[in-house]
């Protein structure tokens, strides 16, 4: 059966990513769709689009402002249709009303006339804005949650210095996930409430963390991502620092966990210090960082997700963590080299397909703890 793939495309208009996925599963779930997807025109979404087969000529030239929204169908009528109900869900969301139904502010000045006594605003605009928005914010004494991404690195430098100058919290940019006594930011899951605080430089790896403990019946005080870079040699682990001083005055966090892929090495001990000096225990949770390190009192140094999970646990309960957990059950080593012996001789690769990059790294270390010998394209 043929397929037709069309494209429309909405100039300079923005939506944040939660719309767009909105409006991607709903145009997905339409009779007669085979594929839709619904992206700002930038460069690497472009990329994405183009690999799946859903990127036309004009849609090529859009650009990082332009608003795409592309669909394979059984018919052109089909994807017209598509289209023009994608451009009226489009439009319904132009104008923001809050609970009250009065028009949402569309400035930070209008909203903080409306909530004078709000210390968190949350940014979602395109990257180019979000540090002017963002600097409005920690100047006006306001803790950030930056959604936004594409934001330079130079950028999150300097917002960062200026939010440890005012004693203030930025967390992202490109951060996805964060819960604030209960309260949800961004993308989160319902969660018990608990003793157990998390700071992560890695939405997947906090979603997994919390999991985990929720499913052990431990519940979490606060979840605060940081953004990816935030462990990076140039920024030196500002938001993380932040956190970590924040939950050691929590009377509400009992345990602190840091999640991460393995950082800066010089940054990695500035943080062990700075957990070890916190006054909690603290488990750092730098995913297969498992270089052998002296023993310090009341830090914990694990190798994956799980295992971070199940020290929160035993601390939580007031118990010490197993002094070793093994990365990989031999049964599932053992599972692994049955499938490997199965493979040709002119088979060499493997693909797996992961939600999020943390989850990805540790099953490579943890593949690699096992094989030794194993080459991937997160290298």
């Amino acid at each position: 059966m043929s397929v037709h793939t069309q494209c429309l495309i909405l100039p300079s208009l923005y939506r944040d990513s939660v719309v767009l996925m909105q409006l991607s599963r709903t145009l997905e779930s339409q009779p007669h769709i085979h594929q839709a997807a619904v992206m700002m025109g930038t460069p690497q979404n472009r990329d994405l689009l183009r690999e799946a087969g859903l990127l036309t000529p004009e849609a090529e030239a859009s650009g990082a402002n332009d608003l795409l929204i592309c669909v394979q169908a059984d018919s052109p009528e089909a994807a017209n249709a598509a289209l023009q109900h994608a451009r009226e869900l489009c439009m319904q969301h132009q104008v923001h009303r809050d609970e009250a139904g009065e028009t949402a502010p569309r400035t930070l000045a209008t909203a903080l006339r409306r909530m004078p006594d709000a210390n968190l605003v949350c940014i979602s605009v395109p990257g180019q804005y979000a540090y002017r928005e963002a600097r409005r914010a920690l100047e006006q004494g306001l803790h950030v949650f930056l959604f936004s991404d594409h934001v330079d690195l130079d950028a999150e430098i300097e917002l960062k210095q200026i939010a440890s100058q005012h004693g203030l919290l930025v967390m992202g940019p490109d951060c996805g996930t964060a819960m604030i006594r209960g309260m949800p930011l961004g993308f989160a899951n319902q969660w018990p409430s608990g003793p157990v605080g998390l700071i992560a430089a890695s939405g997947t790896g906090l979603q997994q963390v919390s999991c985990l403990l929720a499913h052990q019946g431990v519940g979490i005080s606060h979840a605060i991502g940081v953004g990816g870079r935030d462990l990076h040699r140039d920024l030196t682990g500002h938001s993380m620092r932040a956190a970590l001083q924040a939950l050691a005055r929590d009377d509400d966090t009992r345990v602190i966990v840091l999640i991460s892929k393995p950082p800066d090495p010089e940054v990695s001990g500035i943080l062990a210090r700075e957990a070890a000096g916190s006054g909690k225990p603290c488990i750092l949770a730098f995913i297969g960082d498992d270089q052998p390190r002296p023993d310090t009192l009341g830090l914990y140094r694990v190798t994956t997700l799980e295992a971070a999970a199940l020290a929160a646990t035993a601390l939580a309960r007031g118990n010490t963590p197993s002094a070793r957990i093994e990365p990989l059950p031999p049964h599932l080593v053992a599972a692994a080299e049955t499938a490997r012996q199965t493979l040709r001789s002119d088979q060499h690769l493997v693909h797996g397909l992961y939600c999020g990059g943390t989850l990805a790294a540790e099953s490579l270390w943890l593949l690699r703890h096992a094989f030794k010998s194993v080459d991937s394209n997160l290298d």
